[in-house]
């Protein structure tokens, strides 16, 4: 029980990151992002 919840959160982090990732790779093969205004910092 005491390990458990770290692991949880590992395995969330892993998983939100991988999914993030797939859908950039995919959005930026399909030409559906605009790249500039994802490297703007500006852009809200």
């Amino acid at each position: 029980m005491g390990i458990a919840p770290i692991m949880d959160m590992f395995d969330t982090m892993s998983n939100t990151t991988g999914d993030v990732a797939a859908a950039l790779i995919v959005s930026r093969s399909e030409n559906l992002i605009d790249i500039e205004k994802y490297k703007d910092k500006n852009c809200a």
